[in-house]
């Protein structure tokens, strides 16, 4: 069994999703397609992405891949969450999987100067 953690703003989501959006199919998956009730391919989902992108007018290429890059990258510059528990909430087998998310900014390396201060 796999456990994995939620912030706690989802879980009401997920249980809507359940109860008022998920087709009515007797599938293992949490997750299903609405025409099929089969379980979302990688394909499926790299698609709903870039189609939920167009519409909200994103013109950048948008993909899961990047979602879950952004994601990290925020986590670790925008609220300081150390290396070690994003690899494990990314399911890295090593921590220089997750060292790609150090990368600065002009305006990182300036924050840290002025913590010099």
């Amino acid at each position: 069994m796999t456990i994995i953690p939620l912030h706690p703003e989802l879980a009401p989501i997920l249980q809507d999703y359940l109860e008022n959006v998920r087709p009515k199919v007797s599938s293992p998956y949490f997750f299903v397609t609405k025409k099929m009730g089969t379980k979302m391919t990688p394909g499926y989902i790299r698609l709903t992405i870039h189609k939920i992108a167009a519409e909200a007018g994103i013109t950048k290429n948008v993909t899961p891949h990047v979602l879950r890059h952004s994601f990290a990258t925020s986590l670790y510059k925008d609220h300081g969450v150390d290396l070690l528990r994003i690899g494990k909430l990314l399911g890295h087998a090593s921590p220089r999987a997750t060292s790609i998310y150090t990368h600065t900014t002009p305006e990182h390396l300036r924050e840290a100067l002025e913590k010099l201060s």
